[in-house]
């Protein structure tokens, strides 16, 4: 394959195409989904909470389960459109889970369901 320079014509095709698909996708409303972080819970009754997605603060709805704050979660945009109901759809991660992890580093696992000390493990040989 021969790596020789494009010539305007080939350039302008490909920016003409590059232009239509880019509008394409834009006019498309197709629905997105984000990662965001619980900040309040604005009524845990009906399952509002308030998250956090790039420094933006707005209300999402959950009918899958419930969610503490700091929990990271995937939001539904429906259309792309943040105007529209925001639903959460599931947990990416879940603050209680980071305070387990956190302390499971600290043990050595030696079973699915079986910790030890690593440190007490190595004093005496285990």
């Amino acid at each position: 394959m021969d790596n020789k320079p494009i010539s305007k014509l080939e350039q302008s095709m490909l920016d003409a195409i590059a232009i239509i698909s880019t509008g394409s996708v834009k006019k498309s409303n197709m629905p997105v989904t984000i990662e965001c972080t619980i900040t309040e819970i604005e009524d845990a009754g009906q399952q509002l909470y308030k998250v956090n997605y790039k420094d933006n603060i707005f209300t999402a709805s959950s009918s899958s389960g419930s969610y503490a704050v700091g929990d990271i979660v995937y939001v539904h945009i429906p259309e792309g459109d943040f105007s529209k109901t925001k639903i959460i759809i599931g947990a990416v991660e879940s603050a209680e889970n980071k305070v387990e992890e956190e302390i499971i580093d600290d043990y050595l696992e030696i079973s699915d369901n079986l910790f030890k000390d690593e440190t007490f493990s190595s004093e005496y040989n285990l």
